[in-house]
């Protein structure tokens, strides 16, 4: 059973890595991280305080995996185009770990407050969904992108 979540997961990912960039083409980069971020907020909330049956789990993963990971897709496209050339691998660097970094605490402190709510696991989870509301309002800071041509200096 749980081979077909998994299997339906990666169905939502892979329409969600090729749905993103074609978004960003469209809607430009910040609307597209932002409808993403605010629809990956939504439906980690509503997987994780909803009451599921296996069923519901078939087509609420991959919705869930399209939003939350098919977002990635964008960092390849939106980062190299906030740097001029002579930093871009480095601003590119810096952007992937800093993240990395910044939410390597998380699974610690998702266990922490899964414990603090006596064992809700939709409690861990709704942090997960704060964290698409911080990334929502960083992209209201960051400058749109979409065509123009990359910094060079």
């Amino acid at each position: 059973r749980t081979s077909y979540v998994t299997f339906t997961m990666h169905i939502g990912t892979l329409i969600g890595v090729f749905l993103f960039p074609t978004l960003c083409e469209r809607l430009g980069r910040r609307r597209a991280f932002g409808l993403f971020f605010i629809l990956s907020a939504i439906v980690v909330m509503g997987v994780s305080f909803g009451t599921h049956t296996y069923q519901s789990l078939l087509y609420f993963a991959p919705l869930m995996a399209l939003f939350t990971i098919g977002v990635s897709a964008g960092f390849a496209l939106y980062f190299p185009e906030l740097f001029p050339t002579r930093l871009r691998a480095t601003g590119l660097g810096f952007c992937y770990n800093t993240g990395r970094i910044v939410t390597a605490p998380l699974p610690w402190l998702t266990g922490k407050v899964i414990g603090a709510f006596n064992g809700s696991v939709a409690a861990g989870m709704g942090l997960f969904a704060v964290i698409y509301l911080i990334g929502l309002i960083a992209v209201n800071k960051a400058p749109e992108t979409k065509g123009q041509p990359l910094p060079e200096n």
